[in-house]
């Protein structure tokens, strides 16, 4: 799933800086957002080939809008075209997938998931070595999928950081 929300700010940010006949089209970018958003909130009312012909004209509605690269907009409305249409084939996987759960159209949940570990990164210092990164990035990712899981952490944790059984047997030395 792409964001919708960074859509939402990219089509604000060509209204903005775009001339009277330049800003139909973020505007109709934001209502075309709005539109799936509705869409989302009753997609579970509808039959499935309603939902299916409904997601399926949103999609045409998105390609007809961005149309690839052809110059027919202002400068900053063709980053925008641009930046829809190469990401055409994932702005609706919220609505194409509905019985996942936390599946929204945004990454909301993946970036707050992402903020304590960059404090603890920012807060520290950074990593002094890409191995450094590479270790925290890890240990980082293994405790968070715990969590997630509703598992302690901590006994996966010890696991790793214990030797296997066969390496501890073969490290012990006969005492005479």
């Amino acid at each position: 799933q792409t964001c919708l929300a960074h859509l939402a700010r990219h089509a604000k940010a060509a209204e903005k800086v775009a001339e009277a006949r330049g800003k139909a089209f973020p505007r109709k970018v934001l209502a075309w957002l709005h539109t799936a958003i509705e869409l989302r909130a009753g997609i579970a009312a509808l039959v499935p080939e309603e939902a299916r012909r409904a997601i399926e004209d949103l999609r045409n509605e998105l390609i007809d809008m961005s149309d690839g690269p052809n110059g027919r907009y202002t400068y900053e409305n063709q980053g925008l075209a641009n930046y829809m249409y190469n990401r055409r084939d994932f702005w609706l996987t919220f609505l194409e997938h509905p019985g996942v759960p936390h599946l929204d159209g945004t990454n909301n949940a993946a970036e707050r998931a992402l903020r304590p570990i960059v404090r603890c990164r920012k807060v520290s210092g950074g990593s002094r070595s890409w191995r450094g990164a590479e270790t925290h990035a890890v240990l980082a990712s293994i405790i968070r999928t715990h969590r997630q899981r509703g598992l302690d952490p901590e006994h996966a944790l010890v696991a790793l950081l214990r030797p296997p059984r066969s390496w501890a047997k073969r490290q012990r030395t006969p005492r005479a």
